[in-house]
């Protein structure tokens, strides 16, 4: 893997590549599975430390994460990624950016809607079955471009797999989130609905990102009702911590 797709990679998940460079890079994507994992690797890097940023993570775990991420002590596999040469730069200006964050975070209002929406809307991770290998015959392509966020050509493998076998309930979640990370919310919504209102196991987690799109509409009451009625247990810390940013939200007015 050069430098120059690994800088690629971090433009892409920035949203620095024009549309042009975006879907060069994304039908890359379905054909170079190392290219597809590099982006992967460096997505769980990201989502590490933005999870470390609204945790409320303080200069002396960012102390401890800058001896840690070199560590060949660590087995944990975030600081395995941070051992890669080539993600080494990456996550060194990433935690220099968390250290400044957290240096100024008192003094910066951080809690609107949208902020609150892209800080939760983390995707479920799909993983290979034999299930899911045994009703589509692109599964694995599926998979792959589903964990690496190209959602608008994961759609219509969704949809293929989905008309072989309507009872794959994980894959009509992957469905909901790829729509709604496309911005058609009002298909998120109907999707997520439909299986908030039926008795599978993951019920709990349509009404979540249901409540996350009515949070990005700004229908903050909406969203509050669904995360309060939701089947999630107590110790579901996550979405709790939402309940309690949105409850401040309306308090606010």
């Amino acid at each position: 893997m050069s430098k120059k797709d690994i800088d690629r990679i971090e433009d892409y998940i920035n949203g620095k590549l024009t549309e042009q460079e975006k879907k060069a890079f994304e039908q890359r994507l379905t054909q170079e599975p190392e290219l597809s994992n590099a982006l992967n690797d460096q997505k769980k890097m990201h989502q590490y430390l933005s999870h470390k940023i609204s945790g409320g993570i303080t200069l002396d775990e960012i102390r401890e994460l800058n001896k840690k991420k070199f560590s060949s002590e660590s087995n944990n596999s975030i600081f395995s990624i941070f051992r890669n040469r080539y993600f080494q730069g990456i996550a060194a200006a990433i935690l220099l950016a968390i250290t400044a964050f957290v240096v100024f975070k008192i003094s910066v209002p951080t809690q609107n809607p949208e902020n609150l929406y892209q800080a939760y809307k983390k995707p479920i991770p799909l993983e290979l079955t034999t299930r899911g290998e045994e009703v589509c015959s692109n599964y694995q392509d599926l998979v792959r471009l589903f964990n690496s966020g190209v959602y608008d050509q994961t759609l219509p493998l969704i949809e293929t797999c989905l008309q072989e076998d309507p009872s794959l309930s994980i894959l009509k979640l992957a469905q909901g989130y790829s729509l709604m990370e496309t911005a058609d919310y009002t298909a998120a919504k109907k999707v997520f609905s439909e299986i908030s209102n039926g008795s599978n196991l993951l019920k709990s987690e349509a009404e979540f990102y249901l409540a996350l799109i009515y949070l990005k509409e700004g229908n903050l009451e909406e969203s509050q009702r669904l995360l309060q009625s939701s089947n999630a247990s107590d110790e579901d810390a996550t979405k709790r911590k939402l309940l309690k940013a949105i409850n401040k939200l309306i308090e606010k007015g």
